[in-house]
């Protein structure tokens, strides 16, 4: 786990087992002012995501024990209030369906940056 404190901005939790993926991520956002939370596993997201209560969740969907999807459903049957960004390496139909049941987003990588700062501005909120 590590953080990037930036001034202003919202608190932003990044769960990817991906090392590359989450250094450039946790980079950009933190550059634009986000602090920025990450997470290499859903265990460690689910605990950091339940002290922090950050305003939005981007989650990698494909990880190994616990992927994004179990992540997400577990958030939301603990009532998280934030928002919950879906990103996947996968560019499936069932995938995009089973992530609008969630009320989620879902952006495929690699992520096109218009596509993450809309997805950031549309799920930054300050946490309750």
């Amino acid at each position: 786990m590590s953080a990037s404190a930036a001034p202003g901005g919202g608190v932003i939790l990044l769960i990817d087992d991906d090392p590359s993926h989450r250094s450039f991520l946790g980079r950009t956002l933190g550059y634009m002012g986000y602090r920025v939370l990450t997470a290499s596993s859903g265990p460690e997201g689910l605990a950091l995501a339940r002290r922090e209560r950050p305003g939005l969740v981007l989650l990698d969907l494909m990880m190994p024990g616990m992927g994004g999807f179990e992540v997400a459903e577990r958030l939301r049957e603990e009532g998280f209030a934030g928002s919950i960004v879906l990103i996947s390496a996968r560019d499936e139909a069932e995938i995009f369906e089973r992530a609008a049941r969630l009320g989620t987003p879902l952006l495929v990588k690699p992520v096109d940056l218009d596509a993450l700062l809309s997805a950031v501005a549309w799920g930054v909120r300050p946490p309750p």
